[in-house]
């Protein structure tokens, strides 16, 4: 056997045995078995209690983002005039009013919507997307297809709606 392959084969070796040592082990080594068993059992809940402070200081953390005036920020900006903000939606066989909703939500937020484009990008499968068919040239005022790329359609904002 070559180095090459055995360097292949340790690291699926060592993770099998860890796993099925609680089964192999409890007969061979069973008190090894058992402080494994456990120490397990308190690293799980370990992990628990740190995901689920996590959670809970996340989800403080959204209600104060939430409260917090956004565009007056943006205002304190020299330049924030100048800049724009590509958006990029990424479509896999999602039905059309999952990327409608977002493009909509879009529409309704305070930023300038002459400041933003948004990239309607497909999965890669070949179907050219049709922005009129999918409804989305509603939404928005100017929907513009590229003939050349069938995976994408490209939406700018001409004036806020």
């Amino acid at each position: 056997m070559t180095k090459r392959r055995i360097l292949e084969i340790v690291p699926g070796f060592i993770s099998w045995n860890l796993i099925l040592f609680p089964i192999w082990g409890g007969y061979l080594l069973p008190e090894v078995a058992a402080y494994f068993i456990l120490l397990f059992v308190v690293y799980s809940v370990y992990r628990s209690f740190t995901l689920t402070v996590a959670t809970v200081v996340s989800h403080f953390r959204i209600k104060a983002a939430q409260r917090v005036d956004w565009m007056k920020e943006v205002e304190g900006f020299g330049d924030w005039k100048r800049v724009r903000h590509i958006v990029m939606i990424l479509v896999a066989n999602e039905p059309t009013e999952v990327p409608l909703r977002t493009v909509e939500a879009l529409t309704r937020q305070t930023f300038p919507l002459k400041q933003l484009a948004v990239v309607l990008a497909a999965s890669g499968n070949g179907k050219p997307i049709n922005a009129t068919a999918t409804g989305f040239s509603l939404s928005v005022n100017d929907a513009i297809a590229n003939e050349n790329a069938k995976d994408y359609v490209y939406f700018a904002f001409k004036n806020d709606l």
